[in-house]
């Protein structure tokens, strides 16, 4: 076996250690997830490529109920939960009420397993309280955050925090038509090296 097919073959075993992991942390908090209620927040912060929806624009299927094509909604949509709905973060995290919206990245934006927060417009917090709330998470695990007014900040244990930098700069220039603070941005090549990032997940 090649030093290629080698390093191929340990991204493919931590990939399936992975999907474990993300299975286990699904199937526990199963019981806890919530209802959406009034939050209509990710029909407009995120972007959906299967039907041009960019990202920070109104979806032209979003109504007062919700979603008007609901039982018919894309994949992205279907799948997507933030992390409030999944039962993290006490009952007044709602995105619509704290205006960030967090959740873990599934491979298809920056980096599988990462945790974004995305600020929303109309902030409620003050910049010490985001601070606070951001360092808490991020002295436990690697946080990315996309900032309201432009730009991106990382939060994350010291030992992270270079391995985080080279995979988040690495998306923005492989997706050139995106603005680095989108959270369409895609990455792909990254996952097929080797990087100690891969193994401290948050799952």
């Amino acid at each position: 076996m090649s030093k290629k097919q080698e390093q191929i073959a340990k991204t493919r075993k931590k990939r399936r250690k992975n999907e474990q992991k993300r299975s286990k942390i699904q199937t526990e908090y199963k019981a806890a997830t919530r209802v959406c209620g009034e939050c209509q927040e990710c029909c407009i912060t995120m972007g959906v490529p299967s039907i041009d929806k960019p990202a920070n624009k109104k979806c032209e299927h979003q109504c007062l109920e919700g979603c008007g094509v609901y039982d018919k909604r894309p994949d992205e949509c279907r799948i997507f939960s933030c992390m409030w709905r999944q039962g993290f973060f006490p009952e007044d995290c709602r995105p619509d009420k704290m205006r960030v919206m967090l959740y873990v990245d599934d491979g298809t934006r920056i980096q599988e397993g990462l945790i974004v927060a995305h600020e929303l417009t109309n902030p409620v917090l003050t910049e010490d309280q985001e601070q606070g709330f951001y360092d808490s998470i991020g002295q436990k695990i690697p946080l990315y955050v996309i900032k309201s007014g432009g730009g991106r900040e990382i939060y994350c244990p010291p030992d992270k925090r270079e391995a985080l930098e080279a995979i988040i700069d690495k998306a923005v220039k492989k997706e050139n038509d995106v603005k680095p603070d989108d959270p369409r941005l895609l990455y792909e090549e990254v996952r097929d090296e080797e990087k100690e990032f891969d193994d401290d997940l948050p799952f």
